[in-house]
């Protein structure tokens, strides 16, 4: 709960008519990825969580505060970014926690 779950919360509303959502806790934190979650990696989520966390890096509210320095793209990549990750939280509510860990192959 900062400057950014506004933002993010309109993003998810925004999308709810268009995509199948995840139903499920999600807690957003400005930080890069941890590295046991994935190496060198600026964003993403923690299947294993509860709630499931997503990591976006870094606070992404400068975008919007700082218009003239950054670009419509810099602020739909953000968004696309963020929704990219909220796909992987929806692919990992649908499936049967006792295959979670499986090998999908």
């Amino acid at each position: 709960h900062d400057d950014q779950t506004p933002m993010f919360q309109s993003w998810v509303d925004a999308a709810a008519p268009l995509v199948p959502l995840p139903n499920v806790p999600i807690e957003v934190i400005p930080e890069p990825c941890p590295p046991e979650i994935a190496r060198d990696a600026y964003w993403c989520m923690d299947p294993k969580s509860t709630p499931t966390r997503v990591w976006t890096g870094t606070n992404s509210a400068y975008l919007w505060e700082l218009q003239g320095r950054y670009s419509e793209g810099d602020r739909l990549t953000t968004r696309l970014t963020f929704l990219h990750e909220i796909g992987h939280v929806f692919d990992l509510a649908l499936r049967d926690p006792r295959t979670r860990d499986r090998d999908p192959s």
